[in-house]
């Protein structure tokens, strides 16, 4: 491999009590040479939730897209394609997108609300078309996520969608917050006034460009709310007559339209004072809630799109007589293609799955888009129509006739861990939060789920160094009930048998780390699991030998094992109680260092495979320490001194890679970029690796795997696994 421009980073022996004040004084410079690696989205694209779509109205073939946990995607070419777009994005809550609004009176400004049950998000602006953003303001705040209040459903519908508006010709802006009431801001979002309807829970908005100081907004079992004072005072009156819960609004041709939950579908023709419920029988109000609504004005008359949550068959209606009747656009199979993009594209990998494809038991329709293609034809209809929800974007351009999964590039889920077979080229493992396991045979451009039964989120992964192909184990979580460990010989062509630990672990508590080795005939299996401690399985009998280590609660949702092939040592990073050490096999264990890191992404270890006793640590908020001779002694005794060889303070994941090379991901903040480091020289100095991509998608990465083909894959919290490719 190249030896690309490094910066160097000067060695010193410190304790743990000092590593707050080195970052500042040895934190690298990024490197300016070209990192020799170009990343792209892997084939785990779709299977994440996607909250909002919306369309550039000044160039329909630009598109965005907000998730629950993966923030922005951007497309150039009306959704076929995407990049994930989250430059500028700081914070995890900043994935949670509720509202995405491109401006109509500056061309290229978009304003999105961000946030977790009105925390840690607000109002982040992009003045270039959502290619990057900033955080404009943190006084309203907005929920674009699963809501853990009594009085709100837990998942689906979510407080998202049309949740903001702009008064284009008086330069206002309003927000509907997730309980705050509605706000307006006069100087683009930098400061905020509040208008109304504090405390209740908001579900979107419709501005009257014809009558500008008149808006809607839709409170969660409230009703809909109107002020014809916007402008001024905003004074909001409940209008009488409205759908109890409505759930999304919207404004077309003069005519309020709203998706009113379980209710049905509405229209009031004379600003709120009357109501019709839409559809008769075409629109049922038994089992589905309408969720999101949209459309446009054609040949005279209104052209509407509908979504539900749980419609099957009716997931996404249309009418095209200003909502008399309508007709369902999922309820044809054969309509409803696999292929990503189109007619030519390869399938999509969730394609087997019918329950989560539009017109499926599981799919909800959270988010409509509208002129996405130039109307055409005696009907003036529209072609082009993309709908955001469950597994990702759909699209249609033929007005809703035909649906393809517009998801290449949507790289909208969390991946918890990922790992390369060396003795098989192209293998690739996932441990998915979202799909459990996936597996690849090319390096991860085409996935293959293969997920044991009972689980449903992946955690961690090991595999087998003395097998070929190595055998792969993998730790799961179950909806209700204690995690798992199972493994396969080869998840491609063989089962999944259980391990076990399951029956010995009390709590329902799940393992988050595992790892594996085998010395001649006798294996040896390790466990670290969620407030209970470490097991250890050696032939058939697992056994609890830590009783300290791991017993408190994880706040990051994670563990890290390191373990040499072939040695007795192993260590354990609790991120909650330190760094633990077992001499033999796992099955006692002295803590030799009580160092924290329970920050998310955060606290990781690692081993040089040419010098087993030699141990890297990654902590949140110092960076990397080496420790040598780690196989004796303690830092908290003093018989051995941590040597901070990388003041990152945002250290994420560690790993090493062939070549005796040492990888190392930062996690995005304020004032730092999400970076991937390299290190041929144990720390002494670090190689910048990633590009502006890179730095675009894996703000908050779980785990790396280095291949000796020369890629890189990185896991990540909610933009799947992105993989760099040697130039």
């Amino acid at each position: 491999m190249t030896r690309l421009l490094a910066t160097s980073i000067r060695r010193r022996t410190v304790g743990a009590a000092l590593a707050v004040v080195l970052f500042a004084v040895l934190a690298p410079e990024a490197a300016s040479a070209p990192s020799g690696l170009t990343f792209a989205q892997s084939g785990l694209v779709g299977g994440g939730f996607v909250n909002v779509v919306a369309a550039d109205p000044n160039d329909a073939s630009v598109v965005l897209a907000g998730g629950d946990v993966s923030g922005f995607h951007r497309s150039t070419d009306g959704g076929v394609t995407w990049t994930t777009s989250n430059t500028g994005v700081r914070a995890i809550p900043q994935l949670a997108v509720a509202s995405i609004l491109f401006s109509r009176a500056t061309p290229g400004l978009v304003y999105a609300a961000v946030g977790k049950v009105a925390t840690g998000g607000g109002l982040l602006v992009s003045s270039d078309d959502g290619r990057s953003w900033s955080l404009r303001s943190a006084a309203p705040q907005f929920s674009g996520s699963d809501n853990p209040i009594k009085a709100l459903p837990k998942t689906h519908p979510r407080s998202t969608g049309t949740l903001l508006a702009e008064d284009a010709a008086n330069g206002l802006l309003y927000a509907a917050t997730f309980d705050q009431g509605v706000m307006r801001s006069d100087d683009g979002g930098r400061t905020w006034t509040a208008l109304g309807l504090d405390g209740r829970f908001l579900r979107g908005l419709a501005f009257d460009p014809a009558h500008p100081d008149t808006l809607y907004a839709g409170a969660y079992n409230d009703g809909v709310y109107v002020t014809t004072n916007a402008s001024t005072d905003g004074t909001f009156t409940k209008l009488a007559a409205s759908p109890a819960t409505p759930e999304e609004l919207a404004l077309i041709g003069g005519s309020l339209y709203v998706a009113g939950g379980k209710a049905g579908l509405f229209r009031s023709r004379d600003g709120g004072a009357s109501w019709q419920p839409l559809g008769g029988s075409a629109i049922p109000t038994a089992g589905p809630s309408w969720t999101s609504i949209a459309g446009y004005r054609a040949c005279g008359r209104d052209v509407v799109f509908a979504g539900a949550t749980g419609g099957g068959s009716d997931a996404i209606v249309r009418s095209v007589d200003d909502g008399a009747t309508w007709s369902p656009l999922t309820a044809d199979a054969t309509r409803v293609h696999t292929t990503l993009g189109g007619a030519s594209g390869p399938r999509w990998w969730l394609g087997g799955r019918t329950a989560v494809l539009p017109g499926g038991g599981t799919y909800v329709a959270a988010s409509i888009a509208t002129g996405t293609g130039p109307p055409g034809g005696a009907d003036c209809l529209d072609p082009g129509v993309l709908v955001a929800g469950r597994a990702g974007v759909w699209g249609s351009a033929n007005a809703g006739a035909d649906w393809y999964p517009m998801m290449q590039g949507l790289g909208v889920s969390i991946a918890r861990d990922v790992a390369v077979d060396p003795s098989l080229p192209g293998r690739a493992y996932v441990a998915s939060a979202d799909w459990t396991f996936l597996y690849s045979n090319d390096s991860l451009s085409v996935v293959s789920q293969k997920t044991p039964t009972g689980v449903n989120r992946g955690v961690d992964l090991a595999l087998d160094a003395s097998t070929s192909p190595e055998r792969v184990y993998l730790a799961a979580s179950k909806p209700t009930t204690n995690g798992e460990v199972f493994s396969s010989a080869n998840p491609s062509t063989s089962g999944w048998t259980d391990e076990g630990v399951s029956s010995v672990v009390s709590g329902g508590w799940a393992p988050l780390a595992i790892a594996e080795q085998r010395f001649g005939t006798q294996r040896v299996l390790l466990a670290a699991v969620e407030r209970s401690g470490i097991y250890r399985k050696v032939g058939s009998t697992w056994s609890r030998v830590n009783a300290v280590a791991m017993t408190q609660a994880q706040v990051s949702r994670g563990a890290s094992f390191a373990w040499a092939p072939g040695s007795d040592t192993v260590f354990l990073f609790d991120r909650e109680a330190g760094v633990w050490r077992s001499n033999d096999r796992g099955k006692t264990w002295t803590r030799m260092w009580s160092v924290e890191s329970s920050l998310p992404g955060t606290g990781y270890l690692a081993l040089d495979p040419s010098a087993p006793g030699r141990l890297f640590v990654s902590t949140a908020g110092t960076g990397v320490w080496r420790i040598d001779g780690a196989t004796t002694g303690s830092v908290d005794g003093g018989t051995l001194s941590p040597v901070l060889v990388g003041a990152f303070p945002t250290a994420g994941p560690l790993e090493p890679g062939p070549g005796d090379t040492l990888w190392l991901a930062t996690s995005g903040a304020a004032g730092v970029t999400a970076a991937l480091y390299s290190s041929a020289d144990d720390g002494a100095t670090w190689d910048l690796r990633s590009d502006a991509a890179y730095a675009a998608s894996a703000l908050f990465p779980f785990d790396i795997a280095a291949g000796r083909d020369g890629r890189v894959l990185v896991a990540t919290n909610g933009n799947g696994v992105v993989v760099g490719t040697p130039g």
